[in-house]
């Protein structure tokens, strides 16, 4: 027999149950009893660690020493004392850990899922396969696409290595989204990542303004306040998009609005959401497409209920537009 010796200790508790480590076929040196605020001691040695037993206080005479797994100690109804020089033997309960199962498999991700250009430019979207819990293989990646002119830089790659999706378009390329759906496989295994691109007529440039000057919203007010953004472009609006962030308890409690430079109104929102909270939103916007978009553009919010203060954190403008050479010219007069 190997000298191995293994001491555990645990504090007694009235109807606690004790673990100890023991070895298989080992042999019991030393143990001593227990009062209600001492604790138990048991010494072995043995060939080897290997079996959990969990013994119930023996403190107590309806409440005998026993192991927790099928297997029972043959001297169960012994004292503590009397364990001193005996041989403890007996299979080896299952274990308390449980065994963590792998499951090999891989995902796709590509770094943008939105691009914006313009027509007859390129757009090039970087993209990887991911590998978890050990997966390897070849993956075969295929393409759905309603454009022409659009194709990954390959076919196969083995797991875990990046790839490309490039997209060409011509000057008479229709603007609009366009949705491209990147697939994998291996066997049994498929995954899907999709990625959207935005195409803008040739001249369209694209503008972001931000204000994050914080607002805190009255409660009830009895007037809108204004949050602005200036926009020093003289541009003909193609396209608007507005990030909103707001922090409010009751966001059904607020009324929204976009205000342009000219006086026309879009409602953001309307009292909308019932009893949900904060609002993180990106509003896509079509009521300004043709006006200049030179100037101050005004966030209109009032809160028409009482009982819950908000507060604006900060908003977004992302603006595209042609720009004109009328109001451009007359401003330098």
């Amino acid at each position: 027999m190997a000298n191995l010796s293994t001491l555990i200790r645990y504090p007694l508790m009235a109807s606690a149950a004790l673990v100890c480590m023991l070895v298989s076929d080992a042999r019991v040196n030393a143990a001593h009893n227990m009062d209600m605020n001492d604790s138990y001691a048991l010494h072995t040695t043995g060939a080897s660690i290997g079996s959990q037993w969990q013994l119930s206080n023996p403190l107590f005479s309806n409440n005998p020493l026993r192991a927790s797994s099928r297997t029972q100690l043959p001297y169960a109804a012994k004292s503590i004392d009397a364990l001193v020089g005996e041989s403890i033997s007996g299979g080896s309960p299952t274990s308390s850990k449980k065994e963590v199962k792998l499951n090999p498999q891989f995902n796709l991700h590509c770094a943008s899922a939105v691009l914006t250009i313009n027509a007859g430019d390129t757009a090039k979207f970087n993209c990887n396969s991911r590998i978890i819990d050990g997966f390897n293989g070849t993956l075969r990646l295929s393409l759905a696409s309603s454009l022409p002119g659009a194709k990954l830089s390959h076919r196969e790659i083995n797991a875990g290595m990046p790839f490309t999706l490039e997209v060409q378009t011509k000057n008479k390329t229709q603007w609009g989204d366009y949705v491209f759906t990147l697939t994998a496989h291996k066997d049994s295994q498929l995954k899907q990542q999709s990625v959207t691109l935005k195409i803008l007529p040739p001249g369209v440039q694209t503008y972001s303004f931000n204000n994050d000057d914080e607002m805190i919203i009255a409660d009830n007010g009895a007037t809108a306040q204004e949050s602005e953004i200036f926009v020093p472009h003289h541009l003909s609006t193609f396209s608007l998009e507005v990030d909103l962030a707001i922090r409010h308890s009751w966001r059904s409690d607020l009324s929204i609005q976009l205000v342009s430079p000219s006086g026309n109104v879009h409602t953001l929102h309307n009292r909308d959401g019932g009893s949900g909270s904060d609002i993180n939103q990106r509003y896509q916007i079509e009521t300004f497409k043709g006006e200049n978009a030179y100037g101050a553009w005004k966030l209109r919010i009032i809160d028409k209920a009482p009982g819950n203060i908000g507060e604006l954190r900060n908003w977004k403008l992302h603006l595209g537009g042609f720009h004109s050479q009328h109001h451009a010219q007359r401003s330098l007069r």
